[in-house]
């Protein structure tokens, strides 16, 4: 007769997992300061599915891909940045803003496109100002997809419509000006409300 197979104690198991956890989160950090940008550019593609087991240390990965030297990295890391609109918005206003003043249009666009609409959402009032930084900082096309943003957002909430342009107003001239030539366009009762209150 064989000997009974001996169970794993629930320590040993747990310990184990642990090592494997531990073991993957360092291989993950290899691949996030390799030389290949190609794996980088792959770890920054499944940085959503590594969020979904470990938000915590995938954030540590999203700052060093944010700030990686391959433009094509920094732009796959800012579409997982959007998604923490919904799900961390201390970070992702965080981040956003230093993606803003980087001037970085590839980001910028992306960031727009992946995280403002969300963000937007649920922050209508934009207490931390980042409408505006966006705006400042981002390229046309962005700027079409922010300034109908802005009118939906007037509809519901034309205190925050108001404040947001003064507070574009204040960051740039030019950029203010922009931004009352696409509200003029679409809604001549707005731009003139936003030119009235200046």
């Amino acid at each position: 007769r064989r000997p009974p197979r001996s169970t794993p104690k629930p320590s040993s198991a747990a310990s184990d997992v642990y090592k494997r956890q531990e073991r993957s989160k360092q291989i993950l950090f290899e691949i996030c300061n390799s030389e290949q940008a190609i794996l980088r550019r792959n770890l920054a593609t499944n940085l959503s599915r590594i969020g979904s087991e470990d938000r915590e240390f995938t954030e540590i990965l999203l700052r060093e891909l944010l700030s990686d030297e391959d433009p094509d990295t920094r732009v796959l890391s800012t579409t997982y940045l959007g998604t923490l609109a919904r799900i961390e918005n201390s970070t992702f206003i965080e981040l956003a803003k230093i993606i803003f003043l980087s001037h970085d249009s590839r980001m910028i666009q992306r960031l727009i496109e992946s995280g403002i609409r969300h963000y937007f959402s649920m922050n209508t009032e934009d207490n931390e100002g980042l409408i505006p930084i966006a705006w400042v900082s981002c390229n046309s096309e962005s700027r079409s997809t922010l300034s109908s943003m802005l009118i939906e957002l007037a509809k519901t909430n034309q205190k925050s419509f108001e404040r947001i342009c003064s507070k574009i107003l204040e960051l740039s001239k030019e950029s203010y000006d922009e931004l009352f030539n696409r509200i003029n366009l679409r809604d001549k009762h707005l731009a003139s409300l936003i030119r009235n209150n200046q």
